[in-house]
This record gives C-alpha cells, sequence and structure tokens, in this order.
C-alpha cells in the first residue's frame, strides 16, 4: 500500500488531487496525497489502538460518505486490514452516526463562541467506529493528539484487502495488487 500514498508523496506529488468525493455535509471536496497520506495514516493508528492487524476485517456501512469511506479503506489498508461492505460480523464496523452540526448557532452554543474559528475538517464526520460495545465518534478520535498515524505495512500482492461480504451488498474480492491497480 505504500504505492498508493507514500511513494507519490516522497516523489513529490503531495500537492496533486488524490480524490474528489462527496462529505457527510453533501459537498464535493478534493483532497491531496498529502491530505490522504495524513488523515488515513491517522485512522490507521486509531485501528491499531483497537489491536486491527493483518486479516482483521473492517466494515463500513453504506450510509457513510463517500469521502469518510475512502478514507477508511485506505487507512485499513494501511494497517493490512480487509474491508468489507456492512458486515455486521466484522470486528470493526463503520457506521454513520449523528452528523455534526456546522456552525456554533446550530449547535447551540452561546453566541460569545459564534465568530469564526478556522478549524480543519477531519473528513470523519459522522462517523461512528463500532468496536467491542463500544461507539467510538471518528471524528473525536482522528483529531486526539494522541493518537499517532501508522507506518504502513509490508503486504504481499495476493494479500486480501477487500472482501466480499456476507450480508449487503454485493463487494467484489480485491487483493492489494488489484486495489492499487484501481486506484491508479
Amino acid at each position: 500500500m505504500y504505492e498508493l500514498l507514500d511513494f507519490p508523496v516522497a516523489m513529490g506529488r503531495a500537492d496533486d488531487v488524490f480524490v474528489r468525493d462527496r462529505n457527510c455535509f453533501g459537498e464535493s471536496v478534493e483532497l491531496t496525497f498529502a491530505e490522504v497520506l495524513d488523515r488515513s495514516a491517522k485512522f490507521a493508528g486509531v485501528l491499531r489502538l483497537m489491536e486491527v492487524s493483518e486479516g482483521t476485517c473492517v466494515s463500513v456501512a453504506s450510509d457513510v460518505s463517500p469521502l469518510t469511506a475512502h478514507l477508511v479503506k485506505l487507512g485499513a489498508w494501511r494497517v493490512g486490514a480487509c474491508v468489507a461492505s456492512a458486515d455486521s460480523g466484522a470486528p470493526v464496523r463503520i457506521v454513520a452516526g449523528e452528523t455534526p452540526a456546522q456552525s456554533p448557532r446550530e449547535r447551540g452554543a452561546h453566541q460569545a463562541f459564534s465568530k469564526p474559528v478556522k478549524a480543519l475538517p477531519s473528513h470523519f464526520e459522522g462517523a461512528v467506529a463500532l468496536f467491542e460495545g463500544n461507539e467510538f465518534v471518528l471524528d473525536t478520535v482522528v483529531r486526539d493528539a494522541r493518537v499517532e498515524p501508522a507506518a504502513v505495512v509490508e503486504l504481499r500482492p495476493d494479500a486480501v484487502v477487500q472482501c466480499p461480504s456476507s450480508d449487503g451488498p454485493h463487494t467484489e474480492r480485491l487483493t492489494a495488487l488489484e486495489a492499487i491497480k484501481a486506484y491508479a
């Protein structure tokens, strides 16, 4: 998976657009190689804390925003996990949670706090990780400074990184090599 993000950044393509998709607010967002590497490595760090490793299944519900689904998939692949869609038997499941309000006023904050403050989006807004009976709001966990980004693991080209789900929409099986070709 090094070839997907780390290598292009090292070769000077950090500011090139890697993905264009919709976030949980329905807005079209473009992310560069550097931004996707940063967000997916941080999410991979969250998965490491959940003891996700090569061969572990991480499922992504269909109601998760397309942009978040990209970042989840790339973060899971970074630690060698297999991604499935809507697999209720997966040890880690990513589902859509409550979409946060976009402004302090919509959140019901006092008007003194409505001054614009620059906040960089995590692009995990509106997503929740279900793990061992606990819910983790990904926007909060990914922003936590104590979570270290995870280094990419070396995968065999034939390692399965996307598996057909047992329930839900049909997803094709992909190996690491096929996944790299699909994104290229």
